[in-house]
C-alpha cells in the first residue's frame, strides 16, 4: 500500500509535469498571439493599397481602378469610325440588343459611353447620346444626354424600366433632320453600374481579358501604391 509520502511525491511530479507542459504551450503561443496583435495594430496604422487585374497574379490588366465588363457584343470601335446621318439618328448602328442575351433585366442600372468628335456638326444643330427602349420592336421611350460640339467621352446612365425587352444604341442622335452631318465616334461601351469605367473591347472579342476579375491588396506606411503586381495579395472578385 502506497503511504502518504509516496502520494505527495506523485502529486508533486504530476504538478511539475503540468507546469512544464503549460509553460511549453504558452512559450509557443504567446509570441504568436503578440505577433498577430502587433500585425493587426500595424495594419490599422498602415495604408491599404488596392489594385485590380484580369488574372490571378495581377500581371494582365493591372490597374488601380476597377474595369467593368463591356457587355456590347459588336461595334465597340477601337478606332475612329465615320458616322453620317441626314435624319434624327445616325443610321450606321441599327443593332438591337436583347436584354436576356446580355444578362440585363428591368431595374438594372446601366451606363453607356462613347467618344464623339463633333467638331464638324452643322451650326445650330444639337446632338445627344441616347439609350432607346423597345418592346416587341416597338419604340417606347429613351434616355439621353445632350452633347456639346467637342471631342470627348460622353456618358448616359439610366435604370432599365419595366416592360422592356430590347435596347438600341445609336452612335448619336440630333435635333435637326434637315442637315446632313458627319461625325467621328469610337470607344463605345455598355456596362452595368452607375459609373463609366475605362473603355475595353466587347466581350465577344476578348472575353477573358476585358474586365477586372481579381482584386489585390497590401499594407504599408506609404501613401503611393506600388505598380508591381507581385507586391499584392490577389483574390477573385465576386
Amino acid at each position: 500500500m502506497i503511504d502518504d509520502h509516496s502520494n505527495r511525491l506523485t502529486w508533486i511530479a504530476c504538478g511539475m509535469a503540468l507546469i512544464f507542459v503549460t509553460y511549453g504551450i504558452f512559450n509557443e503561443k504567446i509570441p504568436q498571439i503578440i505577433g498577430d496583435v502587433t500585425t493587426s495594430i500595424q495594419h490599422v496604422r498602415d495604408v491599404k493599397h488596392i489594385a485590380y487585374a484580369f488574372n490571378s497574379d495581377g500581371t494582365k490588366g493591372f490597374s488601380k481602378n476597377r474595369l467593368n465588363k463591356n457587355i456590347l457584343t459588336s461595334n465597340s470601335l477601337s478606332d475612329w469610325k465615320t458616322a453620317t446621318t441626314s435624319s434624327w439618328d445616325s443610321n450606321d448602328e441599327n443593332t438591337f440588343y436583347s436584354l436576356d442575351s446580355h444578362g440585363l433585366k428591368a431595374g438594372d442600372t446601366i451606363t453607356y459611353q462613347e467618344e464623339i468628335d463633333a467638331t464638324n456638326l452643322s451650326q445650330g444643330t444639337s446632338i445627344t447620346l441616347e439609350i432607346q427602349y423597345f418592346q416587341n420592336n416597338k419604340w417606347l421611350s429613351n434616355i439621353q444626354a445632350k452633347l456639346d460640339n467637342a471631342s470627348k467621352i460622353h456618358t448616359v446612365t439610366t435604370k432599365i424600366p419595366s416592360g422592356i425587352d430590347e435596347i438600341r444604341l445609336p452612335y448619336f442622335s440630333k435635333d435637326n433632320k434637315t442637315t446632313t452631318d458627319t461625325l467621328k465616334v469610337r470607344h463605345r461601351k455598355l456596362e452595368i453600374g452607375e459609373n463609366a469605367t475605362t473603355w475595353s473591347p466587347e466581350s465577344s472579342n476578348d472575353d477573358n481579358l476585358n474586365y477586372s476579375k481579381y482584386i489585390g491588396f497590401y499594407y504599408d506606411s506609404q501613401n503611393e501604391s506600388s505598380d508591381n503586381p507581385r507586391q499584392y495579395e490577389w483574390r477573385a472578385l465576386n
